[in-house]
């Protein structure tokens, strides 16, 4: 069996790569960030092909890293230890991007007319139709997103994310004070 140690800096360095401050400053960017911006480039690609179109190979892997993408840079900053935070800001980006589609859709775009409860409450799997479903092409596989996938999307990035800020606050709790960065 293969087991892994990690010493106490290095478990500080994954899950407080920096000061609480800034996380949650951070959290509140990567929400708005998916939100505002992942959408709006979103409309972008899809309102540029044409309405017969249907959407690119791999669409939702290039839509994985983009929720990532302005966080790479404290990989450079604070090393590869800070990856786990990375993603997990991408994983409450993906949130800010699912929740505020339909607020972009209906107040800024205009192209949406139905409910924003009625969109939420799809989302998190207890829709009653799938009227709001869409085709996932991935390289390995195709399958249509229903309301019951999604929730359960949901609730395994809500485990993931409150698993991480859990072990941040046990880590922090345990350690005083953030000892990575101030």
């Amino acid at each position: 069996m293969l087991r892994i140690t990690l010493s106490e800096d290095a478990i500080a360095r994954i899950f407080t790569p920096v000061s609480r401050k800034q996380t949650f400053l951070l959290v509140i960017f990567a929400f708005l960030y998916g939100a505002l911006f992942v959408n709006y480039a979103e409309y972008i690609v899809f309102t540029s092909n044409p309405p017969s179109a249907s959407v690119p190979p791999a669409y939702h892997l290039w839509l994985e890293v983009f929720y990532m993408v302005p966080f790479f840079s404290m990989l450079l900053f604070r090393g590869i230890y800070s990856l786990p935070f990375v993603y997990v800001l991408g994983r409450i980006a993906s949130f800010g991007n699912d929740f505020g589609y339909p607020v972009y859709a209906k107040f800024i775009a205009q192209s949406y007319t139905g409910s924003l409860l009625d969109w939420w409450v799809w989302m998190v799997g207890l829709g009653t139709s799938d009227r709001f479903s869409w085709i996932v092409r991935m390289p390995y596989a195709t399958f249509q997103m229903t309301t019951e996938l999604m929730g359960l999307n949901f609730v395994v990035r809500v485990l993931i994310v409150s698993a991480f800020f859990f072990v941040a606050h046990r880590v922090r709790a345990r350690m005083g004070s953030c000892t990575c960065a101030k």
